[in-house]
């Protein structure tokens, strides 16, 4: 069982954001999903038959598909390509470089804990190449356009994508997760599955927006897809923003000033996983003694948060 569960109960459908020079809070709260299209687009490359979703493998029932950090993982690339947005060969093979590098830096940091993880993801033939007729906001609200987009490109949900995407990689996964990219700027998240979410969340999966431009507040960098992956297993933001999260944040300072889920750096091996985050996402079966009152702070920062939306109505 994901060890972040102690959290679970505080969150509906988690909106995790950031970008590489910024970072925006969680939005709790379940959102129904749009209309379907009925005009299919193709999938590029063509697959096989995907499976059903129905035959979910049993952890996902309880975790999602992105159980513990643990083991190995298989990260499946989808470029989108918006009404307004396209990719070309470069920008996609760039984004993949920054991939590849948080994935490196993960490997790295979880061997710091004793941990030996493999993490791979799609390559370029093996990866989905979507498209979507609407232009994709960047709104904190909207954030189901996902469901539509998956409906126009022939899939029911992202259960069945990533289905789809094990069974032509030929072998089995701990871990299952979608990564969308789009060629556009923005605000960069993941969407978590916590229990008493509806079952199509499962399937978890990240939305980053590619980005170099530094002049941009959210551009992206590795960092930034080394930070949204963490919050795919259970990892939290360590940062105060807009007056949420300051004892957190003092708290995190005095025990673990350089976490990468405290602050993200272009410098990529500046920041580390800290060890609440390593027990988090299953690298630590015990926290370390200095980290309980961060984790105090933080389990009281998302139960605030969780009784402010719920008098809302949220």
């Amino acid at each position: 069982m994901r060890l972040s569960k102690w959290l679970a109960l505080f969150l509906g459908c988690a909106l995790l954001l950031s970008g590489c020079m910024g970072q925006s809070p969680s939005v709790p709260g379940q959102q129904a999903a749009p209309p379907a299209s009925s005009s299919p687009a193709s999938v590029l490359p063509a697959s096989s038959a995907p499976q059903s979703a129905s035959a979910l493998p049993q952890p996902w029932e309880e975790a999602g598909s992105a159980n513990t950090l643990t083991g190995s993982t298989l990260l499946v690339n989808i470029f989108l390509s918006d009404a307004q947005s396209q990719w070309d060969s470069q920008s996609r093979t760039n984004a993949m470089q920054l991939l590849e590098e948080a994935l490196g830096y993960l490997t790295e940091e979880a061997a710091r804990y004793g941990q030996e993880i493999r993490l791979a993801q799609t390559d370029k033939l093996s990866s989905y190449y979507l498209t979507y007729d609407q232009v994709v906001e960047d709104s904190l609200e909207s954030y189901w356009w996902t469901d539509e987009m998956l409906l126009q490109n022939g899939f029911s949900d992202f259960s069945q994508l990533l289905l789809d995407a094990q069974q032509q990689a030929g072998e089995e996964y701990d871990n299952l997760a979608a990564v969308v990219h789009l060629n556009t700027p923005g605000r960069s998240y993941a969407l978590p599955f916590h229990e008493g979410n509806e079952a199509k969340y499962r399937a978890e999966h990240l939305v980053m927006h590619y980005d170099e431009d530094q002049s941009h507040l959210y551009y992206i960098c590795a960092a930034t897809y080394a930070h949204e992956l963490l919050h795919l297993f259970g990892a939290r933001d360590l940062y105060e923003l807009d007056g949420r999260n300051t004892a957190v944040e003092e708290a995190a300072q005095t025990v673990c000033g350089d976490s990468i889920m405290l602050g993200i750096s272009t410098d990529l091996y500046s920041r580390r996983v800290d060890a609440l985050t390593a027990y988090l996402v299953g690298w630590l079966s015990q926290l370390p003694e200095e980290f309980v009152p961060l984790q105090e702070e933080l389990t009281k920062a998302y139960s605030q948060d969780t009784a402010s939306s719920g008098a809302a109505g949220e």
